[in-house]
Formats: structure tokens, C-alpha cells, sequence
């Protein structure tokens, strides 16, 4: 499949210094978010990026086949998205969303 018209969803983190390889292993390639995303139909995979020289920088990369999959997704699958946020939020000093986009 050609990467045209994928949806991607964009994270950035700042970690607590003493949670930073709990939570590279949380969102990581076999954390529990892609975990849970591998049940999804239209689920492409997710990226962890950590900043040079910022240890508790990251940023993450939710890639979907549509924005409609993951949004059926997340309807079917809220308590355990919830619980996943929950215990993300509590590595974390603050997230931001940085936005939704279209790969072209």
C-alpha cells in the first residue's frame, strides 16, 4: 500500500527522568499502545522518537490507514485506550498533542 492518504497522529513527551526506559518500553515497538493498536483493522504502526541531547524528549507516531479507522477503534475500545492514557499520564510531566496528519 502506498503511504498516500494515511492518517497520522503526533505526540510530544516530557518524561519524568526516573520513567524514561519505563516509558520507552510502554510506547515502544512491543509496548502496551501497540499492543492494544495491533487489534485494530487499518492499524499501520507506531514510531517513538526521543530527542537528541533531551532525555526525557519524545515524540510519537501513531500511523493509521484512515483517520475513520482509528476512530472506530477507539469507539469500540475506550476503556482500555483509557486505561493505557492513565497509566502513560502518570510517566509523564506534561504531553501535548501536536496534531493529525495526511501523509502525501
Amino acid at each position: 500500500m502506498s503511504p498516500s492518504g494515511q492518517f497520522v497522529y503526533v505526540w510530544s513527551y516530557e518524561v519524568a527522568p526516573e520513567n524514561t526506559d519505563l516509558f520507552r518500553d510502554f510506547y515502544g515497538p512491543a509496548g502496551e499502545w501497540v499492543q492494544l493498536f495491533r487489534q485494530a483493522d487499518g492499524y499501520i504502526g507506531t514510531e517513538l522518537f526521543q530527542a537528541r541531547g533531551q532525555a526525557g524528549a519524545f515524540i510519537t507516531m501513531d500511523r493509521w490507514e484512515s483517520e475513520d479507522a482509528l476512530r472506530r477503534f477507539r469507539a469500540s475500545h475506550t476503556q482500555e485506550f483509557n486505561r493505557l492514557d492513565e497509566i502513560g499520564q502518570a510517566m509523564t510531566l506534561f504531553e501535548t498533542f501536536l496534531g493529525e496528519f495526511e501523509v502525501s
